[in-house]
């Protein structure tokens, strides 16, 4: 649960964590306790691992999401993770919500010096200078990953920043190895600090995102399966393909009884399906 991942970060954050091994048991929704105004204040999350006490063990998302993140910062390294440090890993795990800072910002890592695989962010992020949809900066290994949330210079008048400023819908900035990663087209100027690289990180279409053949070299027989309903590849363990009941025939239509599965009927719409 939510009071658990804290007590995880504050763990980590006071210099422990290195070499051992944390998993995610379940989905978690910050948004009761982080956010713009709650109970009339701002509440911001603080990342798991800084520049002094960066995260060093391997943290298995066992196919979760946490959702509700939210950070308006004016300090470097935001992202649900911080900084990974040398050995991190951060691996199977999805995001969402909202992420602001200055420099080496990213949806699920602010900088990554270990290794980020099997990860998805569907928030927006923005910042001053190496600002990725996935990972803000990156000096180790960024596999199998994707974002569809608007990245964008928090100074560009027209918010998506073009190459030279460190703008990436994957990472912002990359000085090791990124592979087989993806971002939704229109939501950044190019995967890598404002230009694609091909088998790096490459914009898609909605309807290449709903497309098994897109994620190529991606584990779909145990990691990842195709959502329908949100035209995207989601981590096995996350139910999101349970918004609607029904078989979507005449007889059996597809049933809508709240906000959350309208907005998944928009998102199954608007990717092309229905």
């Amino acid at each position: 649960d939510l009071a658990t991942l804290e007590a995880f970060r504050e763990y980590v954050n006071a210099g422990s964590g290195a070499d051992e091994y944390f998993k995610l048991t379940a989905d978690i929704d910050m948004s009761e306790k982080y956010g713009a105004d709650i109970g009339g204040s701002e509440v911001s999350w603080t990342p798991i691992g800084n520049d002094a006490n960066q995260f060093k063990g391997n943290f298995d998302g066992g196919g979760h999401k946490i959702s509700g993140l939210y950070i308006n910062s004016t300090s470097d390294y935001q992202g649900l993770f911080g900084y990974v440090g040398e050995g991190g890993t951060v691996q199977d795990l999805g995001v969402d919500g909202t992420v602001s800072g200055s420099g080496f910002v990213g949806g699920v890592v602010g900088i990554n010096n270990g290794t980020v695989t099997s990860c998805y962010n569907t928030g927006d992020v923005s910042g001053n200078g190496y600002v990725g949809g996935v990972v803000g900066y990156n000096g180790g290994t960024v596999t199998n990953c994707y974002n569809t949330g608007t990245v964008r210079d928090i100074n560009d008048a027209n918010e998506q920043a073009a190459t030279g400023y460190q703008i990436g819908g994957v990472a912002g900035g990359n000085d090791r190895t990124v592979t087989n990663c993806y971002y939704l087209t229109g939501t950044a100027v190019g995967g890598i600090n404002g230009a694609d690289a091909e088998g790096g990180a490459e914009a898609k279409t909605a309807a290449e995102f709903a497309t098994q053949s897109t994620f190529v070299g991606w584990d779909f027989d145990g990691t990842w399966s195709m959502d329908n309903f949100h035209g995207r590849p989601v981590l096995t363990a996350i139910a999101e393909t349970d918004y609607f009941s029904g078989e979507g025939t005449a007889e059996s239509p597809y049933l809508i009884p709240d906000l959350a599965t309208l907005e998944a009927f928009r998102e199954y719409v608007n990717a092309g399906s229905g």
